[in-house]
């Protein structure tokens, strides 16, 4: 005799066993909460072997967050084809969509009796209630989801407002380094954070900005390096790969090609995207934590390269500026010398001319019919045309070379004539040394006498 189709059914369940439900779905606030209660509650068929629940766009997520196997993706999609209900043909195996227009299905494996198709009708008259509060979850969620989201957005947008406004204002490298600092932190966990520029046609590396709260000592920011020096840290990996690397220093191992040299202290997390122009990379931004459950998601890489990319731009247009302006600073002081060089050779021109004129005058004064007194006095104004002349002698020592005359003598605005002994004086020692001398009378001989000749 053959056995016929088994129908599970729950069992009438007791008031308290009711209460006790109800009061699970209702502290469920999220839908992998909610879920885990469906789950618990389609075990409690009879017969029933497991039950689970797939749900998102692609029936790829667990409630329970457990790896979803091609199997399971396979006979979950032919409800979602179907009318919302498929049986296995050996009956063991059934596949319930919850609510008509959502993925979410609920997956049941029953032991080797045969389940009739009427468990269908079974599973909506018992879960009704379940289905709708995973509903309202779900509706819950994404309204969540949608402000963090909008909020998210807002912070993005006036980061990179704030990161333009930066780069064209009129602050110092350090200051504008330090209000990028601020501006990532806005965005994610970034106490610990450093900016590093690099250059790969030299294969030098800069770090521009480095704060971290465990590392005191930290790089040289105030110079380049070779990239090379630093060989199979995460940085040269970071640098040379030109990928984003993120995780705990096992996870960090598994990412890069070939060796890991770890430089400083270790961290719990660490993340750091590359920053890259026309497929080059142009340097990178890295933070990390120290404090453990504090980790980076992959919403974070994605916001970070993201950023990564309009800091180097202003970088870029920081650094262009400060250069132009050291190029026009430079540019107008070797003007200004050249101005100064080109004046002076002015100068020098004049006086020139006026020292041609001036002994063309003594020339013409040399053959002129004029009395001895007025060739001096001429000789005078001569030679006051060029330099300040206001007291001026004129001195001749004598034919026994004993003494020497004045025969013209002007000392604030007095005229003399005078003649005296040769003596230790300025004249006799410009006459002794047959060379010109320019000073004051203390920088020839302190005991000398203020008598000018």
């Amino acid at each position: 005799m053959s056995s016929q189709p088994h129908v599970p059914h729950l069992p009438s369940p007791t008031a308290t066993d009711e209460r006790a439900w109800l009061r699970s779905l209702i502290k469920a606030t999220t839908p992998f909460e909610v879920g885990k209660v469906i789950e618990d509650l389609a075990e409690a068929l009879p017969d029933c072997e497991t039950a689970v629940l797939l749900w998102d766009g692609d029936i790829e997520a667990h409630p329970s967050g457990t790896r979803v196997t091609t199997d399971e993706v396979t006979w979950a999609q032919r409800a979602l084809v179907g009318d919302g209900f498929f049986l296995d043909g050996d009956g063991q195996r059934a596949a319930w969509r919850l609510l008509p227009h959502e993925r979410i299905v609920l997956l049941l494996r029953f032991t080797s009796r045969k389940v009739a198709p009427s468990l269908r009708s079974v599973l909506e008259r018992n879960f009704e209630i379940a289905s709708h509060r995973l509903l309202q979850a779900l509706e819950l969620t994404g309204v969540r989801s949608s402000h963090k989201q909008l909020e998210r957005s807002e912070n993005l947008q006036r980061a990179l407002f704030t990161i333009s406004d930066l780069a064209g204002s009129d602050l110092d490298m350090p200051e504008l380094l330090r209000g990028i600092h601020e501006i990532v932190s806005t965005l994610m966990y970034g106490e610990n954070f450093f900016i590093v520029r690099y250059d790969p046609e030299r294969g030098m590396m800069h770090f521009l900005y480095y704060a971290d709260v465990e590392d005191k000592q930290g790089p040289d920011i105030t110079k380049e390096e070779p990239l090379e020096g630093r060989r199979h840290t995460l940085t040269w990996h970071l640098l040379t790969s030109g990928k984003p690397l993120m995780g705990s220093n096992e996870q960090l191992l598994e990412q890069v090609n070939g060796p890991l040299i770890i430089s400083g202290p270790n961290s719990d997390d660490w993340l750091g995207v590359p920053m890259q122009r026309n497929g080059l990379v142009h340097g990178a931004l890295v933070v990390q934590s120290y404090h453990e459950g504090i980790v980076y998601s992959r919403e974070d890489r994605a916001l970070l390269e993201f950023v990564g990319s309009h800091i180097l731009t202003a970088l870029e247009r920081k650094l262009s500026k400060d250069d132009l302006e050291q190029r026009v600073r430079q540019r107008t002081q070797e003007l200004a010398e050249a101005n100064r060089g080109l004046q002076q050779e002015v100068l020098e021109r004049q006086r020139a001319e006026q020292l041609q004129a001036a002994l063309f005058q003594l020339a013409q004064l040399a053959t002129a019919d004029i009395s001895e007194d007025t060739f001096y006095e001429r000789v005078h104004r001569v030679v006051g045309k060029l330099l300040n002349a206001e007291n001026f002698y004129i001195a001749l020592l004598s034919d026994d070379r004993l003494t020497l005359d004045f025969p013209y003598y002007v000392d604030a605005g007095e005229r003399r004539t005078l003649s005296r002994p040769l003596g230790r004086g300025l004249s006799e020692y410009v006459l002794r040394k047959a060379t010109p001398f320019l000073g004051r009378i203390v920088e020839f001989h302190p005991k000398l006498s203020h008598f000018a000749g």
